[in-house]
């Protein structure tokens, strides 16, 4: 017969397998936004590794796309993981990043940031 200690150590394994799937879950549906972006040369959004999961884009027009970077610093522009197209709608990602966030936008786009 098992002990209550080898209860417990069972019950602790099945929170945290939970805990770890909720994660996963959220990681994939993306649990914070930017605010509302425009005309930014460089805007950081969040250091650290993440997921860019969708960018929203509210308004647009003309013909230029924004870009976002794999990067720590809005000085930094050298690893591109997504283009922004200048369409008004929601466009899926799913991109893992390792440094942070850096969007660049032209004029002619607003946008919202899900990762």
């Amino acid at each position: 017969m098992a002990s209550p200690t080898d209860l417990f150590g069972a019950d602790q394994n099945i929170v945290t397998a939970l805990n770890q799937l909720g994660q996963t879950f959220a990681r994939i549906y993306g649990t914070q936004r930017s605010q509302s972006l425009s005309n930014t040369a460089g805007t950081l959004i969040v250091s650290g590794p993440g997921r860019l999961v969708k960018v929203s884009v509210t308004s647009a027009s003309g013909s230029t796309v924004g870009t976002i970077y794999d990067s720590s610093a809005a000085s930094s522009l050298l690893n591109p993981v997504a283009t922004i197209n200048f369409a008004v709608g929601v466009q899926e990602f799913g991109v893992p990043f390792v440094n942070g966030l850096v969007i660049v936008l032209p004029a002619t786009i607003t946008a919202i940031v899900v990762y």
